[in-house]
C-alpha cells in the first residue's frame, strides 16, 4: 500500500503548500525525494518505487516527466505502486526530485456507464448491455490515473520554483543555525582561555620576583595555549591529536638533525576542551627539560611513552643524559602544574619524580577525556631536538630600518618596541598595503615583517613582492597559521603564527639576515 502523512512527515514549506497544490491539481499526494532524505505528504508508492522516480527525475535535466501508468513504466515494481497510479515528476535541485502522484482513475468512476456503450442483437432485438459494457470500460482504464494536462505540467513547474526557494532558504536557515553553535562554542573556549591566561598571570607573578622572569615565563606559557588553540580550532569540536600537541610544543626546539626525544606508543585524540590543559603540563615538562634537564646539553634526551591501562592512558616521561638534578627543589607553579592539574581537572593521576640522573614522570588519563573515533597512527619515531641557545642578529642588520605592516595598532606598536630592543635603529609601522608602498617609495628598509591578512580583506602580498625583488628579507606574521595562502612566489618565505614570542621573533630574523 501507499504511504500517507502517517508514515512519512513533510516539514517546513511542503506542509504549507502541499494541500494546495493537490486540490489545484486534483492530485492525492506529493513528494520530494533526495539522496538522503525524502519529505511526502497524502498518497505516495513505496520506497523502491519513489527511488526509481528520482533517478528518472534526475535524468530528465530540469524537463517534466509525465507517467499515466506506473506499472506499466515499471512492471517489476507492482507491489510498490499501491493505490498510486500516475506521476508528475521533474527535478528540484541538483539532487532533489519533485513528484506529483494521482489514484486509479477506476476509483474516481460513477456507476453511470460507458457514454458509449455497445448494443447486442437478442431474439431479434437490439438491446444495450449495461454490464458488459461497464465490465470492457473498466479495464480499458485498469491501473491508470487521469492523464497529465498541460496545465498540470505548467503548474508544477510554478511549484518546482517556488519549493526551489524554499530549499535554498532551508539551507541558510541550517548554515546560520550551525554559524551560531560554532560562534558559541568559539565563544566559550575563548572566555576559557583568557581566564586560563589571567590565572597563569597571577601564578607567574607570585613564584617570579623580577619583572624580566615574570615577563618571559607568561610569554612562554601564552605560547603554549596559543599553539593548542591552533590545533583545535581548525578542528572545532572535534578532538585533536596527542601526538600533534607534543609536536606543536617541541616546535620551536626541533632544528638540528640529531634525534633526542624519542615517543613510543600509540596516538589517540584528546577531547578540544583537555588540549589547553595538556598542553600546559608538556609545555612545562619541555621548558625545564631544555633548561635544566636532558635536553640542556647536547649528550642528554627524553623517552616519552604512551600506553593502554584497561581503560586508562598511561604517559611515562624519563630524561636522561643531562646535569644533575636537585632532587628537593622548590615547587614552584611549573611543578604545581604538572602534579595536581591531571587529577584535579581531568580525574587522573599525576607523579613527579626529581631522581640524581633525570627527572622522571608519569600520568594517567581516564578514558574520558579521549574521543578516537577516527584511529591514530602507531608511532614510533625520534624528533631532532637541540638546547635553546642565544642566536644574535648580526651587528650590520641592525643599522637598518624595518618595515612592519600590522594592522592592530597594539600588536604593531608591540612589534615595534621589539625590534628597537633588539637593537634596530629604527622601525616604521604602517596599517596597511597602500601607506606602506608609498614609504617604500621612499625608503628601502633592510628588514621587512609583515602581517599577511590585513583589515578589509586586504592582504600585504604585493608589498613582500615588491620587497623581494628589491632583495629586501621578508618574515610573514599571520594569524591564520598554515592556513593562510600566499602567492607561489611567496611559498619560502618564513611565516610566525600570532602570537608571536620575543625569542621566536628574533630567532627567525637572526636566520633570514645571517
Amino acid at each position: 500500500m501507499g504511504r500517507t502523512t502517517d508514515d512519512l512527515q513533510l516539514d517546513g514549506m511542503m506542509t504549507e503548500i502541499a494541500p494546495s497544490v493537490l486540490e489545484v491539481m486534483g492530485a492525492d499526494g506529493i513528494a520530494t525525494l533526495g539522496a538522503e532524505k525524502s519529505t511526502c505528504f497524502g498518497l505516495v508508492p513505496g520506497k523502491a518505487l519513489l527511488d526509481e522516480l528520482r533517478k528518472s527525475g534526475l535524468a530528465e535535466q530540469g524537463g517534466v516527466l509525465a507517467i499515466d501508468n506506473l506499472v506499466q513504466r515499471f512492471p517489476d515494481l507492482q507491489a510498490e505502486a499501491g493505490d498510486c497510479a500516475g506521476a508528475l515528476v521533474t527535478l528540484l535541485s541538483s539532487d532533489r526530485v519533485l513528484c506529483i502522484f494521482r489514484r486509479e482513475v477506476v476509483q474516481e468512476v460513477s456507476w453511470a456507464g460507458n457514454p458509449e456503450k455497445q448494443t447486442e442483437v437478442h431474439e431479434g432485438e437490439r438491446r444495450l448491455t449495461p454490464r458488459a459494457s461497464f465490465s470492457a470500460f473498466l479495464e480499458a482504464v485498469q491501473g491508470s490515473s487521469r492523464a497529465w494536462s498541460g496545465d498540470d505540467v505548467y503548474f508544477i513547474q510554478h511549484v518546482r520554483t517556488l519549493m526551489h526557494a524554499s530549499e535554498r532558504q532551508s539551507l541558510m536557515n541550517r548554515m546560520n543555525r550551525q554559524q551560531s553553535l560554532m560562534i558559541d562554542e568559539l565563544n566559550h573556549r575563548v572566555r576559557n582561555i583568557l581566564a586560563l591566561v589571567r590565572s597563569v598571570s597571577h601564578q607567574a607573578r607570585r613564584r617570579y620576583s623580577s619583572l624580566e622572569s615574570y615577563s618571559t615565563a607568561l610569554e612562554s606559557r601564552i605560547q603554549a595555549l596559543a599553539a593548542s588553540h591552533e590545533l583545535i580550532a581548525g578542528t572545532l569540536p572535534q578532538p585533536v591529536s596527542l601526538m600533534s600537541l607534543i609536536r606543536k610544543e617541541l616546535q620551536p626546539y626541533n632544528t638540528s638533525s640529531d634525534g633526542r626525544f624519542v615517543i613510543t606508543g600509540t596516538d589517540r585524540n584528546v577531547l578540544a576542551e583537555i588540549a589547553p590543559i595538556f598542553s600546559l603540563v608538556v609545555h612545562e615538562l619541555i621548558t625545564n627539560a631544555v633548561k635544566y634537564g636532558g635536553m640542556s646539553t647536547a649528550g642528554g634526551c627524553v623517552e616519552m611513552g604512551l600506553s593502554r591501562d584497561g581503560g586508562d592512558t598511561l604517559i611515562t616521561w624519563a630524561e636522561k643524559g643531562g646535569p644533575p638534578v636537585n632532587t628537593d627543589p622548590e615547587a614552584g607553579f611549573g611543578t604545581t602544574m604538572i602534579t595536581r592539574s591531571v587529577p584535579y581537572e581531568l580525574g587522573g593521576e599525576s607523579e613527579l619524580f626529581f631522581y640524581p640522573e633525570g627527572v622522571q614522570a608519569k600520568f594517567r588519563f581516564p578514558e574520558r577525556c579521549f574521543d578516537d573515533s577516527s584511529t591514530p597512527a602507531r608511532l614510533n619515531e625520534s624528533l631532532p631536538l637541540t638546547p635553546a641557545v642565544s642566536v644574535e642578529i648580526p651587528e650590520d642588520a641592525l643599522e637598518g630600518s624595518v618595515l612592519v605592516v600590522e594592522d592592530n595598532f597594539i600588536i604593531g606598536t608591540e612589534m615595534c618596541d621589539q625590534l628597537l630592543d633588539f637593537g634596530f635603529a629604527d622601525a616604521q609601522v604602517y596599517a596597511n598595503a597602500s601607506e606602506a608602498m608609498d614609504y617604500l617609495d621612499a625608503v628601502t628598509p633592510g628588514l621587512a615583517v609583515l602581517d599577511f591578512n590585513l583589515g578589509h580583506g586586504e592582504t600585504s602580498e604585493a608589498v613582500a613582492v615588491r620587497l623581494r625583488e628589491a632583495g629586501v628579507p621578508v618574515v610573514f606574521v599571520t594569524g591564520y597559521g598554515e592556513k593562510a595562502a600566499t602567492a607561489p612566489e611567496l611559498a619560502d618565505v618564513p611565516r610566525l603564527t600570532k602570537p608571536v614570542s620575543t625569542d621566536q621573533l628574533r630567532h627567525e630574523l637572526a636566520r633570514v639576515l645571517q
